[in-house]
């Protein structure tokens, strides 16, 4: 576990602060920070709905400068925060953004809900016009039962970014974004509430057990068991923010996007997903880039799954 996470851990023994504006320089005053180094893009994105902060802490990896709105309180939420309708703020407040981001309330479309016959509203409209309404480009993530609500929605699995979880979810953007090659669900998916056994993926939904696991499994050592249940993991999100990060194209406050070039055409990046599949069709993994003749001569797996006694190269 690397020394940021130890660090973040320790704020789920600290007393949470006050959700308001600038918290984030609460939790420096605390000389505890959850935050892993990052190299800003200079871009500021607004995250609505955004609890407490999964999909927040990948758009920050990705280098934006990340604010969050909920309508709740979010007491563990680990950067700027306002506490108001996420809707009603976007209308007000969504031009002063670069990105504007939002995960709507998923009840109305969850198979749990609709097995009790709840009723819940459309969020996923009215959020996407407020969207469109600041010209400003847009992000919107929700479960796979909201496809039909959605335009056009490309899907996430943690088995893309080499996570102990599947945890399905659709994203829409105004960005044409990209996915990854979706690896087959080789591992068996542990019950809902029973701990989870060698080989199994986690279920971090609903009444289940081991927090400390999900935290690991999800990428977020600063969340509650509430905050983990209603998450998405960051590698989602910084992996379409990174893509949205280049996209834009744009100097801001004396800093380019980061990391490729910013004029990436999509050929390019059509390539580089033609060698993942060409790897996986040679026996390989195209996830983490392991060729067939670099898998673990003791299990036989790629570099997604390692462990104590693997034999493969080192990456």
């Amino acid at each position: 576990m690397t020394t940021a996470l130890v660090r973040a851990r320790a704020l789920l023994d600290t007393p949470p602060p006050e959700a308001i504006p600038g918290q984030l320089d609460i939790l420096r005053s605390h000389d505890v920070t959850a935050l892993p180094p990052r190299e800003p893009n200079g871009l500021r994105l607004l995250d609505t709905y955004c609890c407490q902060g999964g999909a927040s802490m990948g758009y920050y990896l990705a280098g934006f400068d990340v604010t969050g709105v909920d309508l709740n309180p979010q007491p563990h939420y680990p950067f700027e925060f306002h506490q108001a309708d996420a809707i009603e703020f976007i209308r007000a407040h969504g031009h002063e953004y670069d990105v504007i981001a939002g995960s709507p309330t998923c009840r109305r479309w969850t198979n749990a809900q609709r097995l009790r016959g709840n009723d819940h509203p459309d969020l996923i409209t009215p959020t996407r016009e407020a969207m469109q309404a600041t010209g400003r480009p847009y992000i919107i993530e929700n479960v796979e039962g909201a496809a039909a609500a959605m335009v056009d929605p490309l899907l996430l699995c943690g088995s893309m970014f080499g996570l102990k979880t599947y945890r399905h979810r659709l994203f829409e953007s105004s960005l044409p974004l990209g996915t990854r090659l979706h690896p087959r669900h080789l591992a068996p998916l542990a019950k809902m509430g029973r701990p989870v056994r060698d080989g199994e993926f986690m279920h971090v939904v609903g009444n289940f057990t081991d927090a400390d696991r999900a935290r690991d499994v999800m990428g977020m050592p600063w969340a509650t068991r509430d905050g983990l249940r209603e998450a998405i993991p960051p590698a989602y999100t910084q992996f379409l923010g990174e893509q949205a990060a280049q996209q834009l194209c744009t100097s801001h406050g004396g800093t380019r996007p980061r990391r490729h070039d910013t004029h990436q055409t999509r050929s390019q990046a059509h390539a580089a997903l033609v060698d993942s599949v060409e790897i996986d069709l040679t026996g390989g993994c195209g996830v983490c880039d392991t060729e067939a003749d670099e898998l673990c001569a003791a299990c036989g797996r790629c570099r997604c799954d390692r462990h104590d006694t693997c034999t493969r190269p080192t990456p």
